[in-house]
């Protein structure tokens, strides 16, 4: 993209803020934004009081190591972790709020669409710690390998994302997906 997305504004609102309004939106009730190390200033410095930031443990290691973080945050009394990444500005509460109705106190989903899974818009459950802790230390650092993992190992389902839902999951990866407005 050429800048942290985590800035850019869309609809009068940059999206990190946007998700955590969805987040709130869709009652989750403990926010937490996993951040690389070197995020920093701007939008950074605008998270609301009662929004929580943890940072990669290791620089450059990816989403996997935002999700590290993330389930590592859970508190005891918590099972699951909703992730939702950044760049994903169509996302709405009410599909987050379907996916965290399809989960059991020990099973995670993720959306699936012809065999392209959605890990950075899933609920995991926080016992796949260990499993991608052990990942991470192998140097595996391919999320869709660890979510594939955990469908094999029976902690995470998958959910069949409907044509009519992909909008939802279009993340913006370059300036040419951006509204001509925000490029």
């Amino acid at each position: 993209m050429g800048r942290d997305k985590a800035g850019i504004v869309i609809q009068e609102e940059p999206l990190l803020l946007r998700q955590l309004r969805v987040l709130k939106e869709c009652g989750v009730e403990r926010r937490i934004v996993s951040a690389g190390v070197q995020s920093a200033g701007g939008v950074w410095d605008q998270l609301p009081f009662d929004v929580s930031l943890v940072r990669d443990s290791v620089a450059d290691l990816g989403p996997l190591a935002g999700l590290e973080q993330a389930l590592a945050a859970a508190l005891p009394c918590e099972t699951h972790v909703l992730v939702v990444a950044v760049d994903l500005p169509a996302m709405t509460a009410d599909w987050l709020r379907a996916r965290i109705a399809q989960t059991s106190p020990r099973i995670g989903v993720v959306a699936n669409l012809a065999d392209r899974l959605e890990p950075l818009a899933a609920v995991y459950p926080v016992g796949g710690l260990a499993s991608l802790r052990r990942r991470i230390a192998q140097g595996e650092l391919a999320v869709n390998a660890w979510v594939r993992e955990g469908i094999r190992d029976g902690w995470m389902i998958e959910y069949p994302l409907q044509s009519s839902e992909t909008g939802l999951l279009q993340n913006w990866n370059q300036p040419s997906d951006l509204p001509a407005a925000d490029a």
